[in-house]
């Protein structure tokens, strides 16, 4: 988990979408960036894992622990969930095409 945790945060820190966000950066923290899509990071990531880590990454975050974790899965969408005009962020939103984890529907989704 530290290492998937650490691999997410190099490429957040590392990858900017635009010359404005990497000068930015540059400006805020002194560090070189290059510019790139993060999503096509995070998919490199993605496919390195199993079904099974995937699973575990996902109830993971769930723990109140590995709240930076879940921060940036959210943030950045590293895992890949629905996109949905959610006005709690913090939520995460399964995509129909994940029945694998319906098991955890009920952990990870808050019905309102």
């Amino acid at each position: 988990m530290r290492f998937n945790y650490r691999i997410v945060k190099f490429i957040v820190a590392n990858i900017a979408n635009d010359e404005n966000e990497q000068k930015k950066i540059k400006e805020e923290t002194g560090r070189e960036t290059i510019i790139g899509d993060r999503r096509f990071y995070f998919g490199m990531l993605r496919a390195q894992w199993s079904n099974v880590e995937f699973e575990l990454i996902l109830v993971n975050s769930l723990y109140s622990e590995n709240h930076k974790f879940k921060e940036l899965i959210l943030k950045y969408d590293v895992l890949d969930m629905e996109v949905t005009d959610n006005p709690t962020p913090e939520i995460f939103k399964l995509k129909d095409s994940m029945d694998k984890f319906v098991a955890y529907r009920e952990l990870i989704e808050i019905k309102k």
